[in-house]
């Protein structure tokens, strides 16, 4: 439940496991930008160029794109924007932190791993796109990062002193591209130019993007797994607190492929789409959870056809979190 429910957070979770202990203040902002780029079909994300070949569980955000996309009126503060996905405030700053820029100057950025390997196989790979240039060499001196020369690049590893006590490899392409692993040698699989199109992602990630996220598509998340019963297992093990997750590894048995999209029309809306085993497991949550739904959460829809459960909700991470332990959780059954 972590993983699903907790997937709009993690965007800025994860990218918060890089920080070092430093805690200077964030530069003031520069100039505007006189143009703004607009948004590409999900699987055209040129950060999506850089992950490592064979990913099959995605979280990528078009940051400028999905600002811009707000109707005129709207708070367009990229804080703001978001804080209201249920992304921490704290790891907000800290991605503002690492880079030296604020959150407006950031176009692109997106994690990858390879869930369906394992968890411990599934190491993520962060990459970020800025609007406007940055210096690899003034982010590794702020965080005392030592430099690791490999052939003709230059990787920066990071202390332990972040929350995980792990170590961590930058590397920057250019001055507008920064790329974050674990371990350096799954940089060297990732070509400087990054890769053309998309057949380096996982062919059942790709199906499902095309059939299910629309064009117009800026923030979207996809996991897939074979096995969500043992990630669901080690999660619990590794948290401090069950919180009333007990049950959840056997609700699980059915799942294959968690998808969120937001799109900003009249208002943002997110739509997860949950796809089953089997269209029985489908069908049988689908009548089971309409009626709660239609009288208990007004502003949250539930649909689908076949294996696949749609849900229709504003994007906003409490509601995450409440759906779809109302859908998996035994005790709520």
């Amino acid at each position: 439940m972590l993983l699903i429910a907790g997937s709009l957070g993690v965007l800025g979770l994860i990218v918060g496991w890089v920080i070092s202990s430093n805690r200077e203040p964030v530069p003031p902002p520069p100039p505007a930008q006189p143009t703004v780029e607009a948004a590409v079909a999900p699987l055209a994300m040129p950060v999506l160029s850089y992950l490592p070949a064979g990913t099959d569980s995605v979280i990528a955000l078009q940051l400028r794109a999905y600002i811009e996309s707000f109707p005129e009126g709207d708070d367009r503060n990229p804080r703001n924007a978001l804080l209201q996905l249920g992304i921490p405030d704290e790891l907000l700053g800290s991605v503002e932190r690492i880079l030296g820029l604020p959150l407006d100057q950031i176009d692109q950025f997106a994690v990858g791993g390879k869930l369906n390997a394992g968890l411990l196989a599934s190491q993520p790979v962060i990459v970020v796109r800025t609007r406007t240039p940055f210096s690899m060499e003034t982010i590794a001196k702020r965080a005392k990062a030592t430099a690791d020369r490999r052939g003709e690049r230059i990787y920066y590893r990071t202390n332990s002193a972040n929350p995980f006590g792990e170590r961590f490899y930058w590397w920057a392409p250019n001055d507008k591209l920064l790329i974050i692993a674990m371990q350096g040698s799954v940089l060297d699989g990732i070509p400087v130019e990054g890769r053309a199109g998309s057949d380096h992602l996982d062919q059942r990630l790709r199906d499902n993007v095309a059939a299910l996220l629309t064009a117009d598509t800026p923030c979207w998340a996809l996991f897939e797994s074979d096995d969500w019963q043992g990630i669901a297992t080690l999660a619990m093990l590794a948290g401090k607190k069950k919180n009333g997750l007990d049950g959840l590894s056997d609700s699980l048995t059915d799942l294959q492929t968690v998808i969120l999209g937001v799109r900003v029309d009249n208002k943002p809306t997110l739509t997860i789409w949950l796809e089953m085993k089997s269209d029985t497991a489908a069908a049988g949550i689908r009548d089971a959870r309409a009626g709660w739904f239609r009288k208990e959460q007004s502003d949250i829809s539930i649909g689908g056809a076949g294996s696949r459960i749609m849900l229709l909700m504003p994007p906003r991470g409490d509601n995450v979190s409440k759906v779809l332990k109302r859908i998996f959780l035994e005790d709520n059954r």
